[in-house]
């Protein structure tokens, strides 16, 4: 039969060992899930800035229209 003071010493051993283990786990998910968004970010760069150039192109049509009076718009 298994001596439970062995048990008890065994399951504290795991327990010391997850508390010292598990924070540099973390750690390294973390920083691996903050470098796999900014991977993300960067090739969605030529997205972003398609985007970007839309809303300018956009903003510069309607400056043009409001340019025209009203009773020369087509």
């Amino acid at each position: 039969m298994t001596d439970p003071n062995v048990v008890v010493a065994s399951t504290v051993a795991a327990a010391q060992a997850a508390a010292t283990v598990t924070p540099q786990a973390v750690g390294q998910i973390d920083k691996f899930g903050a470098d796999f968004a900014k991977t993300v970010r960067l090739l969605m760069f030529p997205f972003q800035i398609g985007g970007a150039l839309q809303d300018r192109l956009e903003r510069y049509i309607d400056r043009a229209v409001r340019q025209v009076p009203e009773e020369r718009r087509i």
